[in-house]
């Protein structure tokens, strides 16, 4: 299971869980390998990706192409892989403890979860795509027992997927328009608008993937599975990481809307 890949709870304390901020130059080894297992550093390395497709976004409709390159520049100078990759380490490093840190490990490297997680991963090389679309179209004509779907959609639930993903999309539409000073209803609209395509289209394509993932496991593992995804000291850890990922990203954007300012009034001079 890699939380961070295929979906994780309590996303929406993000805003809400303010963690403390440190100057520590080291992380724990052991915090590093828990990281890296359980999928955050993919997380994080979708965020410039996503900056990375807005900014080429507003390219396309800037009436001057040079505001949007140097736009996405600066975005890029404070939230490129390599920093906000750092920069969460040393936030974590102050907000978990050890203990936690033992537990969630031990749950990452339980065996059914080391299977989930190689079916996860499989699913997601494309290399394996082709099949995967097969195996969903064919799902109309052999349809999936109800206990089966309801499994599924416990999956989804728990673990948060779409809400993962459509509250990711959200921070990262909202921080960059914040820094043109976005009044509160165009927020609003954001909200809604990613709200809207994560239950109309996103979270339908979700839950058709999790059958082909999840297709060779039985029902009865899928249960145990999904006890694991509702452990308190593992979703504990969830909410904490993902608070984490909150601030890096609100900070990265005080930055991004600091160097914007000296721009302008640079060339205000």
């Amino acid at each position: 299971m890699r939380p961070f890949n295929q979906a994780i709870i309590a996303l929406i304390a993000l805003g809400f869980v303010v963690l403390p901020h440190t100057n520590a130059s080291e992380t724990n080894p052991k915090l590093v390998t828990l990281i890296e297992q359980s999928g955050i550093n993919a997380v994080i390395d979708f965020i410039p990706q996503q900056i990375q497709a807005q900014v080429t976004q507003i390219k396309i409709t800037e009436e001057d192409p040079e505001i949007a390159e140097q736009l996405g520049s600066i975005m890029l100078k404070h939230m490129s892989s390599e920093q906000l990759r750092e920069k969460f380490y040393i936030l974590m490093s102050s907000s978990l403890d050890n203990n936690l840190i033992d537990s969630a490990t031990a749950i990452i490297n339980k065996p059914l979860v080391k299977r989930i997680t190689k079916a996860e991963i499989n699913a997601s090389d494309p290399a394996n795509q082709a099949e995967m679309l097969s195996y969903i179209s064919n799902l109309t004509n052999q349809q999936p027992s109800t206990q089966r779907i309801q499994l599924i959609q416990t999956i989804e639930t728990v673990s948060h997927s779409s809400e993962i993903i459509g509250l990711m999309l959200q921070k990262v539409m909202i921080g960059m328009t914040s820094v043109f000073d976005l009044p509160e209803a165009g927020e609003a609209q954001i909200i809604k608008e990613v709200q809207q395509m994560v239950e109309s289209q996103l979270k339908p394509q979700i839950l058709l993937q999790y059958h082909y993932v999840y297709h060779t496991f039985s029902d009865h593992e899928l249960k145990d599975y999904i006890e694991i995804l509702k452990t308190e000291d593992y979703q504990k850890f969830i909410v904490i990481t993902l608070a984490g990922i909150s601030q890096i990203l609100v900070d990265a954007f005080k930055n991004v809307a600091s160097d914007l300012k000296k721009l302008s009034d640079a060339k205000a001079a």
